[in-house]
């Protein structure tokens, strides 16, 4: 596998960022649901939204590199047995 993009597929460095990014979505999504249920003298009723805050500022910063990774690289070609409305669909949804 290779570390950037080519016109065939999606590189190691793309792929590491899309996955970081969506598991820590997840992984706050959870931590947020999880702080809803503490009680007022539940020691992590104040530490929750404190590591909450902090794992979200780091999410914006992965975030900001990739999206300058991605308009640095180069994307890859559509592939050949996609349908014109699947193809629209995918960049309507990016």
């Amino acid at each position: 596998m290779q570390w950037r993009n080519h016109k065939h597929g999606w590189g190691a460095i793309t792929i590491a960022l899309h996955w970081l990014v969506a598991l820590t979505v997840f992984g706050l999504f959870g931590l947020g649901l999880w702080m809803t249920s503490l009680d007022y003298y539940d020691p992590w009723y104040r530490q929750g939204p404190d590591l909450h805050r902090s794992i979200g500022v780091v999410l914006l910063f992965a975030i900001l590199i990739r999206i300058g990774w991605r308009l640095l690289s180069t994307t890859p070609a559509a592939h050949p047995n996609h349908q014109r409305w699947e193809i629209t669909a995918a960049h309507i949804a990016h």
